[in-house]
Parts: structure tokens; C-alpha cells; sequence
């Protein structure tokens, strides 16, 4: 499918994408209407965690927050997406290359956790690792909304949090979860 190509995917991404790859995108025919109906499937692609982590994501995936996350950036650049709509201003990272990075830079002991490992990738602080914004814990796993209502996101464990009632589960995608207001 050409048009899988045009997201410069890593090779083991490909298939993943070709499944999650809508019907409709797949019969589409070359008219004008093609680049516009694409376009809004690579922004969703970019806008919901899986496929494509955007910088709170691949922090928090990691075990840092985004000021931890600046410091090692660099030893991420292979896992950055360049495909097409690419934003230089609003970066995101193909998930499996990121953390296959991840696992080049630091070797995993036994049943170790990716955000236990980037801890271990420099010299960091305290203050550059991640901890859940409700219960301010370390070691968050993902990505929440505040509530129902908000655009704004931290990361969180998923204890700390429930499904977004707003959204549905898609396959390959991370759930969207919201803090749970317990």
C-alpha cells in the first residue's frame, strides 16, 4: 500500500499500520478529495498515543518527565517520524523505535519496566523523572486527561486513572484515559 509508505514507518510497524489502515482510506480513489481524507488520518495518527507517542508520551514511557526527557532526546533522533505532514515544532517518535532505542542505550534486567530503564540513561535528578500527577508517585505508565472537559494532560498511573468516556478503544492505539476523580 503506497500510501504507508509515505508515513516512513519502521519495518515492523508496517503491517500494524497496514491493519489499522481504515476501509474507507483503503478504497479511496486518487481524487482531490484523497490528500485532505489522508491527511485527517495522519493527524489522528499523530493526535492518539500508539503507533506515534508525542513527547509527554515518550517521556513518560521512559520514566522522565519532558525536562528529563530534553536531556537524552539526542539518542532517540532514529525513532522520530519524518514521514509526511511532519511537524518540526510538534515532534513525535514511532513507539516500537523508541523503545527499541531505549533498549540499545540500557540492557533490561529481568522483568525491568521501559519507564525503569531511561532512568538509567544519564546522570538525571530528581527533578527529571516522572511521577503521577494525582497521587505524585513515581513511576506513572501513562498518558491522562485531567477530566471530561479538559485538553489538559499529565502523566499518571492507570490506577490513578479511568477510560475517557469520550473515546473509544481502537486497536494498536493506547486507551484515552482520563484521572479518576476518587
Amino acid at each position: 500500500m503506497r500510501a504507508i509508505i509515505l508515513l516512513s514507518p519502521p519495518d515492523d510497524e508496517k503491517n500494524r499500520l497496514i491493519d489499522a489502515f481504515p476501509e474507507s482510506l483503503k478504497k479511496l480513489s486518487l481524487d482531490a478529495s484523497a490528500a485532505s481524507t489522508f491527511y485527517h488520518w495522519v493527524r489522528h495518527l499523530r493526535d492518539r498515543a500508539g503507533f506515534l507517542y508525542d513527547e509527554l508520551w515518550a517521556a513518560t514511557i521512559i520514566g522522565l518527565n519532558e525536562g528529563g526527557f530534553a536531556k537524552v532526546r539526542d539518542l532517540f533522533e532514529e525513532a522520530k517520524y519524518t514521514g509526511i505532514f511532519y511537524l518540526e515544532n510538534d515532534p513525535t517518535w514511532w513507539s516500537s523505535s523508541l523503545i527499541d532505542l531505549l533498549y540499545k542505550n540500557v540492557k533490561p534486567e529481568t522483568e525491568q519496566f521501559t519507564w525503569h530503564l531511561g532512568r538509567k540513561l544519564s546522570d538525571f535528578g530528581d527533578e527529571d523523572f516522572s511521577v503521577c500527577f494525582k497521587c505524585e508517585k513515581p513511576f506513572p505508565e501513562t498518558v491522562a486527561y485531567l477530566d471530561r472537559e479538559s485538553s489538559e494532560r499529565y502523566a499518571m498511573h492507570l490506577e490513578c486513572t479511568v477510560l475517557h468516556p469520550s473515546y473509544k478503544k481502537e486497536l494498536f492505539f493506547e486507551d484515552v484515559r482520563m484521572m479518576d476523580g476518587n
